[in-house]
């Protein structure tokens, strides 16, 4: 039975261009051409026009401009059978690459193909994609990772795949996942004309009693043990030949030299034993050292887990106080339209503040959210309800209307940006305040090409290049 491996991550923000770069084996992941690693194939489609010909520019794209603790990309990691040849592997991740992503997601692939303990291949695929969907829309790279926009989808981001999917509903996704590559894996097996097959079962369930070996790879690169390693290989291999001629052999004439066999194989035993004896004692020199060195990382790695979190700890209660704190005034500008506005829009921000801070404490249920969710996008559209033009107003009243009405969409904007990190949808006070934005920023844009319209005939109309809010 060949190998069964099928692994699903995601990558942080951050990581991705360098993830990329290792797969491909770039820069700095570039191996020596004695390395017991053979690089296959690469390749990478569905590519954006701007990273068609570097791909790498996109992964840099997508670290730069995903939002923070947002996942960058999605990876798979495949075990390839050996009993295929390397175009054989090759057409298999293609047709995986075709069925699992088609024309929705951006890629990029790698297969590597190493030397097992066995002596034989141990080929296996990296295949990192974007869950950013694409949708025909041409986007520049600022604008392809920004937040998705449901009602005007050229104005936002590409949209990312299973947003907001529960736990559940994942899980059952991986494991059809599962099934489906066992499938693709099992069926150009046959086509190749293999009797081999895998299960993406667990031992356990095949019924199969076995334990693992793992080596470390630090241990593994040690050029000691690299050395007894290669050395135990071409052992085997002329074992193997010997074996091959041995079978060759004419009987009758090989009786006459069987004494002579027996003592070669007698000294070949004893010079196996003797091999075995020192590899075993540079064995335990080398795992008595490995375990000194694991040890010193291990202390190491605890002081910058300490660190790590504790900045991670200082930047979460900094971003939640830049959260609830916006740059965006308590009290509107003066617009001589009395004091409702200015009371309308603290109240607003008293709201704001109340949901930020039930929802960043992680104690508030999915009922008490959507109720103070509603009750803030009512409040909403009182607010803009209060900050209709009743009149004509000039130049320097409009410089007014804008920072009150950039005051509100700020505070919108932070409340959606919190429903979308916990996945609560479908709240209708949240379209209708988008709505009462919507016409009080028409009304905005109409006055303001009024103020600037010029007093000319022949000068031309200015176009209004004003943003509409989300």
């Amino acid at each position: 039975m060949a190998l069964a491996r099928l692994n699903v991550g995601t990558g942080k923000k951050g990581k991705a261009a360098p993830h990329a770069a290792y797969i491909a084996r770039e820069g700095k992941y570039a191996k020596p051409d004695d390395n017991l690693e053979k690089l296959e194939f690469v390749g990478h489609g569905n590519m954006p026009k701007w990273a068609e010909a570097e791909p790498s520019f996109f992964w840099q794209m997508s670290d730069a401009h995903e939002r923070a603790n947002g996942s960058a990309y999605r990876e798979h990691v495949i075990a390839l059978p050996r009993e295929l040849t390397a175009d054989q592997r090759h057409d298999l991740i293609l047709d995986w690459i075709d069925k699992e992503l088609g024309d929705k997601h951006a890629y990029q692939y790698a297969i590597h193909n190493h030397l097992a303990l066995d002596g034989g291949e141990q080929p296996h695929c990296h295949l990192m994609f974007s869950e950013r969907t694409i949708d025909g829309i041409s986007r520049d790279p600022d604008q392809y990772f920004k937040r998705y926009n449901s009602k005007n989808p050229e104005k936002g981001g590409a949209k990312k795949a299973n947003t907001g999917m529960k736990p559940a509903d994942r899980r059952a996704d991986l494991i059809a996942q599962r099934e489906r590559w066992e499938q693709t894996c099992n069926r150009h097996l046959e086509q190749a004309g293999s009797n081999a097959t895998i299960s993406m079962k667990s031992y356990k369930d095949q019924g199969i009693k076995s334990t693992p070996f793992n080596l470390p790879m630090k241990q593994f690169n040690n050029p000691k043990f690299k050395q007894i390693y290669l050395e135990k290989l071409g052992a085997r291999l002329e074992c193997e030949k010997a074996i091959e001629e041995c079978n060759e052999i004419d009987v009758p004439k090989s009786i006459d030299r069987i004494t002579k066999q027996a003592e070669r194989e007698r000294l070949a035993k004893q010079e196996r034993e003797n091999s075995l004896a020192l590899a075993a004692r540079i064995s335990a020199k080398l795992d008595e050292q490995a375990r000194i060195e694991a040890e010193q990382a291990r202390i190491e790695t605890e002081q910058a887990r300490i660190e790590a979190e504790q900045a991670r700890i200082q930047a979460q209660q900094q971003a939640i106080k830049k959260a609830r704190k916006l740059d965006t005034p308590t009290k509107a500008p003066t617009v001589k339209l009395g004091d409702r506005l200015i009371n309308e829009l603290e109240e607003l921000h008293q709201r704001h503040d109340l949901f930020a801070d039930k929802l960043d404490s992680g104690k508030m249920t999915e009922r008490e959210a959507r109720t103070i969710c509603q009750d803030f996008f009512i409040a909403t559209q009182v607010t803009c309800g209060e900050l209709n033009i009743a009149r004509v107003p000039d130049k320097y009243d409009m410089e007014k209307y804008e920072k009150v009405y950039e005051a509100i969409d700020k505070l919108v904007g932070s409340v959606e940006q919190r429903l979308e990190n916990v996945g609560l949808e479908d709240i209708k006070e949240q379209a209708q305040a988008t709505d009462k934005l919507q016409a009080i920023r028409q009304s905005l844009d109409a006055h303001t090409a009024r103020i600037d319209a010029p007093t000319k005939p022949q000068q031309q109309q200015l176009t209004n290049t004003r943003p509409s809010p989300r």
